[in-house]
């Protein structure tokens, strides 16, 4: 693998979504500091706001979807039995 390669990560595993897990902290925090040190302007809010929201969209989704299989009944033919 190479600097700049992405890791091999597969889609059923929260790895997956390691660039969002990166940026999720950072335009949180961002956002949160900016209230915190009263720098809270339109413009601060309004991007960091949304960043955060699609930043963290796919991963609730996915984590979502992850439940709602997990709490399916499981019948003889999912089992391959």
């Amino acid at each position: 693998m190479t600097k700049h390669e992405a890791p091999e990560v597969h889609a059923g595993r929260p790895a997956a979504f390691y660039v969002h897990l990166f940026f999720f902290p950072v335009f949180g925090g961002s956002l949160a500091s900016s209230f915190r040190f009263g720098h809270s302007r339109p413009a601060m809010t309004v991007w960091a706001g949304p960043a955060l929201v699609i930043t963290a969209a796919p991963v609730i989704v996915w984590h979502r979807s992850a439940r709602q299989e997990q709490r399916k009944p499981r019948t003889a033919l999912d089992e391959g039995t």
